[in-house]
């Protein structure tokens, strides 16, 4: 029983992280795209592409390399 609590807290964590993660990098991309202050400008997309590759690298890196690490050796 105390498994599969663990085993479900597991998952609820990681997918609320995993949302969070990207949505944060569709932000960054949108951000890009539509320009800050609806202004249009190409370095504004290359600085959304840039920023959301940075939130999902950095992400990833904390979910599989700091998270799991925590969560898998938790009682």
């Amino acid at each position: 029983m105390a498994f599969m609590a663990v085993v479900g807290w597991m998952a609820l964590t990681g997918f609320m992280v995993f949302a969070s993660i990207t949505w944060t990098a569709v932000a960054c991309l949108t951000l890009g795209y539509y320009g800050i202050g609806g202004v249009r400008n190409p370095m504004h997309r290359k600085v959304g592409v840039i920023l959301a590759g940075l939130v999902l690298l950095c992400g990833w890196w904390f979910l599989v390399v700091k998270q799991a690490p925590f969560t898998l050796t938790m009682k």
